[in-house]
């Protein structure tokens, strides 16, 4: 094999050929970015300044699997001291992860965005990828408040996957060394361990 060192490079990394055929890269310059193995790392081509109408990450971090977090943006300081408006950019939604709407406001060119990792394996975020659409709030009509009265109850009960007893519940929690809020009604806590033992496949343990 022959290794060349160049001596001064204007990009951090270079990819060859063999590379992104073994790893099934799929290059959109449209929206200037490379995914890897099925979407599962996505990647801006350049790292140009941040672009206007979008935030970014600021820093490269990790998702765990089927979990939603809210992170901390980058957004143009057009922004800074706005309310403003994030959406989803259509093209990159569900590619790798999912964004939510909402509303939120812009200081020193720093905002966040919930988003939201339904894959069963963790996500990479990288630094300077377009995460949400940014817009101030002069596109919103009108916006009314939810009105929610704590004594509503569901219309439509929760359909129960596999029902168990109280005594099965509770060897599941200390199976699994769940930490339930010791507030709850004895009827809170078997719902809620009924719940969390019906999606029991997606929690995570130490072994």
């Amino acid at each position: 094999m022959t290794v060349k060192v160049a001596q001064v490079l204007s990009h951090d990394l270079i990819l060859g050929l063999d590379f992104l055929e073994r790893n099934q890269a799929v290059i959109d310059y449209k929206q200037g970015v490379i995914s890897l193995a099925d979407n599962l790392i996505a990647v801006p081509l350049f790292c140009p300044q941040i672009r206007e109408g979008v935030v970014t990450c600021v820093e490269t971090m990790c998702i765990p699997a089927n979990t939603e977090m809210v992170i901390p943006v980058k957004s143009p300081t057009y922004f800074d001291g706005k309310t403003i408006l994030l959406e989803p950019i259509i093209s990159f939604q569900f590619r790798p992860v999912a964004t939510a709407h909402s509303i939120n406001e812009c200081q020193g060119g720093k905002t966040v965005c919930r988003i939201g990792n339904f894959k069963p394996y963790s996500i990479t975020l990288r630094r300077d990828m377009q995460l949400a659409k940014i817009t101030t709030m002069d596109v919103v009509a009108s916006c009314t408040p939810e009105k929610i009265d704590k004594d509503d109850k569901p219309t439509i009960p929760r359909t129960v996957l596999e029902p168990q007893e109280c005594g099965k519940l509770e060897e599941f929690a200390e199976e699994y060394s769940l930490n339930i809020n010791p507030t709850l009604t004895p009827e809170q806590r078997q719902e809620l361990l009924q719940v969390l033992y019906d999606y029991r496949n997606v929690l995570l343990r130490e072994f």
